[in-house]
């Protein structure tokens, strides 16, 4: 499991250029951090070579694929709100 952490001065190549290395080396899943958004883009690697990405927002967990049984509380990673 690989977890990126956006910035602005690298969004792109996270979103675009690190997908596609970690879809031909096999990642079986990787997630995008936005901190600025309060969001995770979770991306699972199916049997096809592709992946399937989720959304998650600031609430909730979002459960890790490759290790069953774990989740994340997305309001404690994210922390309060500002206003």
């Amino acid at each position: 499991m690989v977890i990126e952490i956006l910035s602005p001065s690298n969004a792109r190549h996270d979103r675009l250029t690190k997908r596609r290395l970690y879809e031909r080396h096999g990642v079986r899943e990787y997630w995008v951090v936005s901190p600025e958004e309060r969001i995770i883009e979770k991306h699972v690697l199916h049997e096809d070579g592709r992946y399937f990405g989720t959304v998650f927002g600031d609430e909730g967990e979002a459960t890790v694929d490759t290790l069953p049984g774990l989740a994340i509380d997305l309001a404690q990673l994210f922390g309060e709100k500002s206003a």
